[in-house]
C-alpha cells in the first residue's frame, strides 16, 4: 500500500501506530528529503512549501483534504497573532466555553476563547475519543477552575443542547439551577418579543445553544471573526487539531459542512459555539 496522508485517524496512521509486534506490515516513511535530487530539485521543493498541503503532500503529516471554508492566509494570520500572547493564564479576562458533548463512538469537543486587547485567543482546543460521561464532566470542571472562568467574571459555557442530561448535569456542579427548561420558559414570558440568545447569555452561565438551528448562523460568525479587519482570532500552533479542522472544513452548501470530509469537526463545533459569545457581547 501506498499513500501521501489524508485525514488524522485514518488506515494509515492506524497501522503506523500499530506496535511491531503485531502489525503485518513493514513500514517505510519517505518524506520529501529521499527524493532531493533524484526525482526533484532543491529549487522545486523550495516553490512547493508556498503551498498549504506540502505538509501533507511531501512531509508526512496528516492533514486531511484542504477545504474551502475557511481561507489559508486567514489561518495562517491568526497563528501568526497566536505565537504572540502570553502562556500565563490571566484571571481577569472574560473568557468563553463551548462544548460539544458527544459520548459512545463520537468525540467530545472542547474550545476555550478570551478576549484581550481586541483579540479572541483561543487558550484550550481538544478533541476526547469516546469520553465517559462522569470523565468529561470532572474534565470540564477542572477546565473552569485552572481558568478562572465565572458567571461573576462576566464568562460563559455554551453547550450544544441536544444533550440536556450533560446540561444539568454541569449546571448542577457549577452551582446553577438545572432545571433550565422552566427558567428559559420563564424568560421568554419576560422578555416577550425581545427575547433572543443575548436573554440566556445575561441570565445564565451554562448556556444552552440549539447546534442543529443555528449551526449556519454559528459558522458564519466564525468565518466573520476569521476574515474580519485581517482577522481577529489569535490560534498558537500549540492547537493542531483545531488548526487542522480549519483547514479541512468545506461547505456542502448553505452553510452546512460537510463532517464525513472534516478532521476533528468535534473541535469545530466547539469552536464555533465559543465564538458566539463575542459576536453578542
Amino acid at each position: 500500500m501506498v499513500s501521501t496522508p489524508n485525514a488524522p485517524e485514518g488506515l494509515f496512521e492506524r497501522i503506523e501506530k500499530e506496535p511491531e509486534s503485531t502489525c503485518l506490515y513493514r513500514r517505510l516513511h519517505l518524506d520529501y528529503t529521499y527524493g532531493l535530487g533524484r526525482i526533484y530539485t532543491a529549487e522545486e521543493i523550495q516553490a512547493a512549501k508556498a503551498s498549504p498541503s506540502f505538509e501533507r503532500e511531501y512531509n508526512l503529516k496528516y492533514l486531511g483534504l484542504i477545504g474551502d471554508v475557511f481561507h489559508v492566509k486567514d489561518i495562517e494570520a491568526a497563528m501568526g497573532k497566536g505565537k504572540k500572547f502570553h502562556k500565563e493564564i490571566n484571571s481577569y479576562t472574560q473568557k468563553s466555553v463551548g462544548l460539544d458533548p458527544e459520548f459512545g463512538s463520537s468525540a467530545f469537543g472542547v474550545c476555550i476563547t478570551e478576549l484581550v486587547d481586541g483579540q479572541i485567543a483561543v487558550l484550550h482546543a481538544e478533541e476526547h475519543r469516546r469520553p465517559d460521561f462522569k470523565q468529561m464532566i470532572s474534565t470540564t470542571v477542572r477546565l473552569l477552575d485552572q481558568y478562572n472562568i465565572t458567571f461573576e467574571g462576566r464568562s460563559r459555557i455554551f453547550v450544544d443542547g441536544a444533550n440536556p442530561s450533560f446540561i444539568r448535569a454541569l449546571k448542577a456542579m457549577v452551582s446553577e439551577d438545572d432545571n433550565y427548561e422552566n427558567f428559559i420558559a420563564h424568560l421568554k414570558t419576560s422578555y416577550g418579543t425581545r427575547f433572543s440568545m443575548e436573554s440566556l447569555i445575561y441570565n445564565m452561565f451554562v448556556v444552552p445553544v440549539a447546534f442543529n438551528k443555528e449551526h449556519r448562523n454559528l459558522l458564519a460568525y466564525a468565518k466573520k471573526l476569521m476574515e474580519y479587519g485581517n482577522g481577529v482570532v489569535a490560534i498558537n500552533p500549540k492547537h493542531p487539531k483545531l488548526i487542522t479542522t480549519l483547514r479541512t472544513a468545506v461547505e456542502k452548501g448553505e452553510g452546512t459542512l460537510d463532517k464525513e470530509a472534516i478532521s476533528h469537526e468535534d473541535v469545530l463545533d466547539a469552536f464555533r459555539m465559543s465564538l458566539q459569545y463575542w459576536v453578542s457581547n
